[in-house]
């Protein structure tokens, strides 16, 4: 009798546990098929655009210890780009130093030219063992990068600047024995007349550019001609080369004749111009006639001091 009640609830704990094993393996079942489609959904990554090398102008094979030397890349975009922005490059660099880079928009936001400017650092042989672009898009995480090929060059010693020296100093004393002698021989003086000045040959240079303003101007020709004279004055007044050298190269040469505050005028007016030149948008013809205003202004009163 024991044994028989036993064994009845032995079946019994029996069926209990495998009905209980069931209902929460279905549960199980049904809980991982409710889940499985969310777990299965993937977050696609944001879509990277890269650019290719379009074209190379490499620098050239000597350079003087003082001269800048300029690495030019052309890219090219599969499609217009918004939201990217270049990273400082990647580089090592053997007796050489990176002292400015330059971005110029070519094709809209498809093409660009990138100017790498370098300066040696002691006489002998340099190096751009590698270079790498990299662009950061607008998540700060998804980046396109690109390898620029290697350069290599060599730095050479600056010219003695005595020897040069001793060389004008010959011309100028060869001329000036001519030109003598060229008075002497003339039969009555002629007048001397007083040289036109830097800064009215430029101002009148101006006002012939601005008849072009007048009608329905072309903002970019307009601004590149007016870029270009102010880059012209600019290099005859203190020898400062804008494609070659940064600002901080006028500042030095022009800071004891102008001062800092009228050099940070006349840089703001290039500064001014460039981004006009590259902004893609057309300005309004009292636009133009202000910049150009400034641009003459500054001129006109440098000729009075």
């Amino acid at each position: 009798m024991v044994i028989s009640l036993i064994r009845k609830h032995l079946w019994m704990f029996g069926l209990c546990w495998a009905l209980t094993s069931t209902f929460v393996f279905a549960q199980s079942n049904q809980s991982n098929e409710t889940a499985s489609p969310v777990s299965q959904l993937q977050v696609l990554p944001p879509k990277i655009v890269s650019p290719t090398l379009e074209s190379l102008e490499r620098p050239a094979a000597h350079y003087q210890l003082d001269e800048v030397i300029e690495y030019r890349v052309k890219i090219k975009w599969p499609e217009a780009v918004t939201g990217i922005r270049m990273s400082s490059p990647q580089m090592v660099l053997e007796n050489l130093e990176l002292i400015g880079v330059g971005e110029e928009a070519v094709s809209g936001n498809i093409e660009e030219i990138l100017t790498l400017r370098f300066k040696g650092l002691h006489p002998g042989l340099a190096k751009i063992s590698s270079l790498t672009l990299e662009w950061i898009q607008a998540d700060g995480i998804s980046t396109s990068r690109l390898n620029v090929p290697p350069v290599e060059l060599t730095i050479k010693k600056p010219a003695n600047p005595l020897l040069w020296i001793g060389i004008a100093g010959s011309i100028l004393i060869a001329f000036g024995l001519g030109f003598l002698l060229f008075r002497l021989k003339k039969k009555s003086a002629e007048a001397v007349q007083t040289p036109e000045s830097v800064e009215e040959s430029y101002l009148r240079q101006l006002d012939s550019l601005k008849n072009s303003i007048s009608g329905n101007p072309n903002t970019k020709i307009f601004l590149n001609d007016l870029m270009k004279l102010l880059e012209r004055y600019v290099h005859q007044k203190f020898n400062w080369n804008h494609s070659q050298e940064d600002y901080n190269a006028l500042h030095q040469k022009a800071d004891q004749l102008w001062g800092s505050k009228e050099v940070k005028e006349i840089q703001n007016l290039f500064e001014k111009i460039e981004y006009n030149r590259f902004s893609g948008s057309e300005l309004k013809q009292e636009e133009l006639i202000s910049l150009f205003q400034s641009v003459r202004s500054f001129i006109e009163r440098k000729k009075v001091i």
